[in-house]
C-alpha cells in the first residue's frame, strides 16, 4: 500500500482546525451533529444513513488531517459503516416523505476520539489488501421461450458494465473475466457453478485478487400478456445472483439476497430488456458492495474466527507450535483440540486469509515448517514439512 502525504493548503487548514478544536473535544468527548438521511426503502434505512452521515461529518476534521491512501474511497466507506460505538446517542428530530423518498433528520452525539483507533485498524486491513483488487466472473444470458438452454448476450453483458461501475466507484480495482469463456476453455458446463469454483478461485489468486465475485445473471421471456385496449405486452424477468468470495480460502464474504425484477414491454426486442438488466444488476451490485464493505469493517475492528488445523504433528512439537502461533500479531488462540496425530486451533484474528497463511508459513520452527495443504471456508489445514 502506498501512502501519499498531501501537504496542500486545505489539508493544512483542516489540521489547524483540528488543533484549535482538540481542547474542546477533549473536554466534551463528543461532537453534536445535526444531519439528514434519505432512503427509497424505509424510515429505518434513512435513519441509518443519517447516522452514517453524522459519523462522516464528525470525523472530517480527523480524517482530513491523516495521510491519504490510494484507496481512500474504500477506507472512507469502511469507516462510515462503523456507526456502532461512534454514536453515543441520537434523537430523531423529524420524519418526512417526499416523492418515493423517506427523509429523517437526527441530532447525534458522535465520539470522534474513537476514530483514531478505528482508522488504525482499517489502515492495517487495507495494508494487507495491498491494491484492493476484485476479480469479477460475470455473464448475462437470455432464456428465450421455446429454447432448451440459455444463451449468453453476444454483444456485451449489461450486468458486467453495471457491476464494474459500482465496484470501481467504491475504490476497488476490478478485473473482469467471462464465466462462459472460463468454462469453455476448461471444458466444463458454465451453468453448473460447482464445477467452476476451483477454476475461479485459482484464476483470481493467480491474478493477485484478494476477492472474487461470482455472478450469474439471467433474463427469462418474453411471455406474451394481454394489455389494455387489446395491446400486446411482453414480460421479461431478470434474476441476478452474486457472491463475493475470498480467493485464498473460498469462504463466502458476502452474499446478498436473490434479486428479481420483472417488467412488461410493448416491444419483445432486446433494447428495453438491456435497460431492465442494467437496473437489476446495479441494485445487486450496490447491495453486494455494501455487504463487502460492512464485512471488511467488521473484520478490521472485531476480527474473525478461523480454524487452523495442523496434521502429522508429533506430540513433542505441539507446545512449540502453539507458542509460535500465539506470537503472531493480531492472532489470539481461543480454543484447541488435540487429536492423535494432529491439533486444531480456533483463532480470532484481524488478519485476512492470505496474510494469516503467510504468517503461519513464515513461523521459525526448529527443524520443520508448516505449509498450507488446503483452505476451505473458514478452515486452513497445514502439513509439517521437515527441513
Amino acid at each position: 500500500m502506498v501512502f501519499r502525504f498531501r501537504r496542500v493548503s486545505f489539508v493544512l487548514s483542516i489540521m489547524a482546525m483540528a488543533g484549535l478544536m482538540s481542547h474542546s473535544l477533549a473536554q466534551e468527548g463528543t461532537r453534536s451533529v445535526t444531519t439528514k438521511g434519505e432512503s427509497a426503502e424505509s424510515y429505518e434505512e434513512a435513519e441509518r444513513e443519517a447516522l452514517r452521515r453524522a459519523v462522516e461529518e464528525a470525523g472530517q476534521v480527523h480524517i482530513g488531517s491523516w495521510s491519504e491512501v490510494e484507496n481512500a474511497v474504500l477506507v472512507h466507506d469502511v469507516i462510515k459503516t462503523r456507526v456502532d460505538g461512534l454514536v453515543r446517542k441520537h434523537e430523531v428530530l423529524k420524519k418526512e416523505k417526499g416523492e418515493g423518498t423517506y427523509i429523517v433528520t437526527i441530532r447525534a452525539e458522535v465520539n470522534p476520539a474513537t476514530l483514531d483507533a478505528i482508522w488504525a485498524d482499517v489502515k492495517h486491513l487495507m495494508e494487507q489488501m495491498g491494491e484492493p483488487k476484485i476479480m469479477l466472473f460475470c455473464d448475462g444470458a437470455k432464456q428465450m421461450i421455446g429454447q432448451p438452454e440459455p444463451t449468453p448476450f453476444q454483444r456485451f453483458s449489461p450486468v458486467v458494465s453495471a457491476m464494474q461501475k459500482v465496484l470501481k466507484d467504491c475504490g476497488f480495482r476490478v478485473i473482469e473475466e467471462s464465466r462462459f469463456k472460463l468454462a469453455k476453455e476448461a471444458g466444463v458446463e458454465a451453468l453448473h457453478e460447482d464445477k467452476l469454483v476451483e477454476l475461479m478461485k485459482n484464476k483470481a489468486r493467480d491474478r493477485g485478487a484478494q476477492i472474487y465475485i461470482d455472478v450469474w445473471a439471467l433474463a427469462e421471456g418474453p411471455t406474451e400478456k394481454p394489455g389494455p385496449q387489446g395491446l400486446r405486452l411482453y414480460e421479461w424477468q431478470t434474476t441476478v445472483t452474486p457472491k463475493a468470495i475470498w480467493s485464498d480460502s473460498g469462504e463466502i464474504l458476502a452474499q446478498p439476497d436473490l434479486f428479481q425484477q420483472e417488467k412488461n414491454f410493448s416491444d419483445p426486442g432486446e433494447s428495453e430488456l438491456i435497460k431492465l438488466f442494467e437496473h437489476t444488476a446495479k441494485k445487486v451490485a450496490v447491495d453486494l458492495r455494501n455487504e463487502v464493505v460492512a464485512e471488511l469493517g467488521r473484520i478490521a475492528i472485531e476480527g474473525r474466527f478461523v480454524n487452523v488445523n495442523i496434521t502429522s504433528l508429533a506430540p513433542n512439537r505441539r507446545d512449540a507450535v502453539e507458542e509460535k502461533i500465539k506470537s503472531i500479531e493480531d492472532v489470539k488462540i481461543t480454543d484447541d483440540q488435540v487429536l492423535e496425530e494432529s491439533v486444531s486451533f480456533e483463532v480470532k484474528t484481524k488478519l485476512l486469509p492470505r496474510t494469516l497463511r503467510k504468517a503461519i508459513e513464515a513461523l521459525d520452527c526448529k527443524g520443520f515448517k508448516l505449509v498450507l495443504h488446503e483452505a476451505r471456508d473458514n478452515t486452513m489445514t497445514f502439513i509439517v514439512k521437515e527441513l
